[in-house]
């Protein structure tokens, strides 16, 4: 059974550094991978910005995240764990727009999930 990885400070440090300024879903899933472990506090806050970015201003780009969430799906839970109450009200009405509206056939999935995650967001305030 393998144990939750401990967040060093200096991994802290850097995860902080670059959560807030990721521009692709390759970074994205980059940092993920290196500092997970790391998602708490203002460090999930710069992941919740930078995703939240690239899925308002660049949702010509979901086809990529799309095939690394379905190669990864617990990635797929973290970049839906950071669609959450820190977005503008401008991203989260892009956002699920494209959602409904402009899904590639190919990410139906990764879509439902996204209008599920605006769903709750809503149940819960």
């Amino acid at each position: 059974m393998a144990s939750q990885q401990q967040c060093t400070r200096e991994q802290a440090i850097q995860a902080e550094t670059e959560a807030s300024t990721l521009k692709t879903w390759a970074s994205v899933f980059t940092s993920y991978q290196h500092y997970k472990q790391c998602d708490d506090g203002a460090i999930a806050e710069g992941y919740s910005d930078s995703i939240a970015d690239l899925l308002a201003a660049h949702w010509d780009q979901v086809g990529e995240l799309n095939k690394l969430a379905i190669a990864h799906p617990e990635f797929e839970g973290f970049v839906i764990r950071h669609l959450d109450d820190l977005m503008t009200p401008v991203q989260s009405t892009v956002i699920r727009t494209q959602a409904k509206s402009s899904c590639p056939a190919s990410a139906s999935k990764l879509c439902e999930a996204i209008e599920k995650q605006f769903s709750d967001l809503e149940r819960m305030r």
